[in-house]
């Protein structure tokens, strides 16, 4: 009987001496091993006829998910590749933006030491922390136009 089944062997010859006789797979076998058995001796059972058609079956069903998974794959690919097109593009974009940004800061700390002999720390770091293009441009005609460091000073001040 099932209850006396304990080990792998008890189990197996009970498996085998009542295969045929099974419409379902008994609770006491229902384990990977003797699953596999019985889908195992379900094909065996099949006529070459049902055979083919369940191998063709197996196939097809195996070519739809290696067909899923290589576009997976490729979509991810091209994701990656547009991605990674996206972030040069936009690299470059900002490296250009900064490099603009730098050379305006310099400009703006070349034409106030020309004019007024020195540029304070504090005037520095405010232009040091502008980034924006449009900011810049306009310290920089301030830096030109402006009578001396105190009103240039308070026009920073105002605008940054």
């Amino acid at each position: 009987t099932e209850s006396e089944l304990v080990t792998s062997q008890d189990k197996w010859l009970y498996f085998l001496k009542n295969l045929v006789s099974f419409e379902d797979i008994p609770s006491i076998l229902c384990e990977p091993v003797f699953e596999k058995a019985f889908k195992l001796a379900e094909y065996h059972n099949m006529t070459l006829l049902e055979q083919n058609f369940y191998q063709t079956e197996l196939k097809s069903a195996r070519d739809r998910k290696n067909e899923i998974f290589t576009s997976r794959y490729e979509g991810k690919e091209e994701g990656f590749a547009e991605g990674l097109m996206e972030g040069e593009i936009k690299g470059k974009a900002e490296g250009l933006t900064e490099g603009e940004a730098k050379g305006k800061r310099s400009s703006i700390f070349t034409i106030l030491e020309l004019r007024f002999k020195g540029v304070p720390a504090n005037v520095v770091q405010a232009i040091e922390s502008c980034d924006d293009l449009g900011k810049l441009e306009l310290l920089l005609k301030r830096a030109t136009d402006s009578g001396n460091l105190a009103e240039f000073e308070k026009y920073l001040a105002e605008f940054v």
